[in-house]
């Protein structure tokens, strides 16, 4: 479980406008998208302001992704993850991942959400994951990530 997250973005692909899923007890405006965080490194230029985090959690390994949660680092933020589903030879954007790397960005990898958790007063404050394993590829020849299976002895 990341508890420290004090925001996460999903990375949505080709959005335009913020398109947030919000869970129970969770503030709307906590949930980014790479439309309005990338503007939100213009402000004032760009009419987006967002509250600035410590702790950042980007789900998701494309190429949104990657500029989402280095903008993140930019804007101030302690600590940037990305939680990515697969391993680190499947990530889309494995150029843009290694640029991240170096930038100080920490992944998360084979950890897929299951929950965001608020607070009291409705902020996020952590996320709940699991951890996933890699199986035979998919139809697209990708390594299908399921969920992993607690080990008996």
């Amino acid at each position: 479980m990341m508890r420290s997250t004090s925001a996460l973005a999903r990375a949505c692909r080709g959005s335009w406008t913020s398109r947030a899923r919000t869970s129970t007890g969770v503030q709307r405006d906590e949930y980014l998208t790479r439309n309005n965080l990338m503007k939100a490194f213009e402000f004032p230029n760009a009419d987006t302001p967002i509250k600035r985090h410590k702790n950042v959690a980007v789900v998701g390994g494309g190429n949104v992704a990657m500029d989402s949660v280095r903008t993140a680092l930019r804007l101030g933020a302690d600590n940037a993850y990305i939680v990515y589903r697969r391993g680190m030879e499947e990530l889309p954007a494995r150029k843009r991942g290694e640029h991240a790397q170096h930038e100080g960005v920490q992944f998360k990898i084979l950890t897929a959400p299951v929950k965001v958790i608020g607070n009291k007063e409705g902020w996020v404050c952590g996320m709940e994951c699991v951890e996933m394993e890699l199986g035979e590829p998919d139809a697209r020849a990708a390594a299908a990530p399921s969920r992993r299976r607690a080990r008996t002895s």
